[in-house]
């Protein structure tokens, strides 16, 4: 008789089994539910933490390149001060470099101008004068001169006609000439003094030779008759 179970038994205790599973499914999925909403929340809470960690990250890097911008900007325009004061400084100087360089052309052009007003003036001055007083004086002087060379004579023969000649009592306007005259024959008188000095040193005596510096010719082209005489050689 104990075997005999009911069927209002069994289903009962099928009902209840049944509830109970159920029960128990529904709290593991408020459970579950829970949990994931949880995870949601967390998830989102990580999420707006990193955003907020970027955010202020990106934010961060914005200001730092905003302050090196700016600085930048500093220095930019330190430098375009700079060179815009170099350059108005340049070009000031580059045209006060061309102005001064076109005065010292005028003036140069004008000192030539008047340079050579000033020797045409003096030549026909010195023209006028000769002509009117000194006429005798160059070719007076050349043919002493050229007579001096053509006989025996010394570098003190000479130097001594120089003398006289500079012992000569001119017009002031003619001294001129007379200077011109002297410091002419001054190169002749040197090289007469290094050809004696030649000569003596070879063993010849100029003085006692019976013949002058230039025996014939032009007394100018003596250089070469005693280079031909001498075997080439010139006085130093």
């Amino acid at each position: 008789p104990n075997l005999c179970v009911p069927i209002g038994d069994l289903q009962k205790g099928s009902n209840q089994i049944f509830s109970r599973s159920l029960h128990e499914r529904d709290l593991e999925i408020g459970r579950l539910r829970r949990e994931s909403e949880k995870l949601k929340r967390d998830q989102a809470l990580a999420a707006g933490i990193v955003s907020l960690q970027k955010i202020q990250q990106l934010q961060q890097e914005t200001e730092k390149l905003n302050k090196e911008n700016q600085e930048k900007d500093k220095q930019l325009a330190v430098v375009s001060a700079k060179v815009g004061t170099l350059s108005s400084s340049f070009f000031t100087h580059f045209y006060q470099v061309i102005e001064k360089v076109r005065q010292i052309s005028d003036e140069n052009h004008q000192s030539h101008e008047r340079e050579k007003s000033l020797q045409k003036e003096l030549s026909s001055r010195l023209s006028l004068k000769v002509t009117d007083t000194g006429d005798w004086l160059v070719p007076a002087w050349f043919h002493l001169f050229q007579a001096c060379l053509r006989s025996p004579c010394s570098s003190t023969s000479l130097q001594g006609e120089l003398g006289q000649l500079e012992v000569l009592c001119l017009d002031p306007s003619v001294s001129a000439i007379r200077t011109a005259v002297v410091d002419m024959a001054r190169g002749p008188l040197a090289w007469l003094e290094g050809a004696e000095q030649l000569l003596d040193s070879a063993g010849m005596d100029l003085r006692t030779s019976g013949k002058g510096l230039c025996p014939h010719g032009h007394p100018w082209e003596c250089g070469m008759s005693w280079q031909a005489r001498c075997g080439g050689e010139s006085p130093p």
